[in-house]
């Protein structure tokens, strides 16, 4: 008896009889046709556990970023505040060595003052060629003219003298009466102290010894500066303006 097996059948067949299903397959395919799936599928949980461990990774990555980003946020921030705190510790720094600046400077001049009287009059005398001197006005001393006083006030009420010109002469840091040596006659002289002589030091002493002239008209009238230090320019600006500059020799 012959049977006719169509294609329908042998499906059929096959699908009916798994093991038959396996001898043919192992017949018509290689060991390496048969290992594919295995293979795939081992390759795609390999591929996933590889993306898996990246993108782990990356959220490490990441998160190290945004804690480098904190790390260099607050880097920043600690160097602004450095910054802020040392511009501060130098603005301090300085406003406090200027402060003993003017401390030492003024303790300075104080001193310089103190001399007024005595050795800066004898060396105004040596430096103008005058003799005799009287001190009428000094910063340091009171009561010691009276008459020079009333004779300044006496020539502001004159309309000889304008307020200010009578404030300045008796602001001065000392003014001197004596004879000069070269002409013979009186002459007034106006001294302004100070440590370093400045521009400010001549302009003060030769408006002095100007307003001086206004009322001693029958007398001479000089500027000088009594200083420790002073520069070239300084001198030169003295000379140029007939203002005598008088060194301190007891330093």
């Amino acid at each position: 008896m012959t049977t006719n097996i169509t294609k329908q059948n042998l499906i059929q067949i096959l699908e009916d009889d798994p093991i038959l299903l396996g001898e043919l397959r192992e017949l018509l395919l290689t060991r390496e046709l048969l290992a594919l799936p295995q293979m795939l599928a081992e390759f795609v949980e390999a591929t996933n556990n590889r993306f898996d461990r990246l993108e782990q990774a990356q959220a490490e990555l990441q998160a190290s970023q945004a804690e480098l980003q904190a790390s260099q946020a607050e880097l920043q921030a600690s160097h602004a505040e450095l910054q802020q705190a040392l511009a501060e510790f130098v603005k301090s720094t300085n406003s406090h060595f200027r402060k003993i600046d003017i401390d030492v400077g003024f303790l300075k001049g104080l001193a310089l003052e103190t001399r007024l009287p005595g050795a800066a009059r004898a060396q105004v005398e040596h430096y103008l060629d005058i003799r005799h001197t009287r001190v009428l006005r000094c910063v340091t001393l009171h009561n010691l003219s009276h008459d020079f006083e009333d004779t300044i006030y006496d020539a502001e009420v004159a309309g000889i003298l304008s307020r200010r010109e009578r404030r300045r002469i008796l602001s001065t840091d000392m003014v001197v009466r004596g004879r000069s040596l070269i002409s013979g006659g009186d002459i007034y002289v106006a001294v302004e102290a100070s440590f370093t002589a400045a521009d400010g030091d001549i302009d003060r002493a030769n408006r002095s010894a100007e307003a001086l002239r206004k009322v001693f008209i029958d007398a001479e009238a000089a500027a000088a500066v009594y200083c420790s230090e002073v520069s070239d320019e300084i001198i030169n600006a003295a000379e140029n303006e007939g203002v005598k500059v008088v060194l301190n020799e007891l330093l």
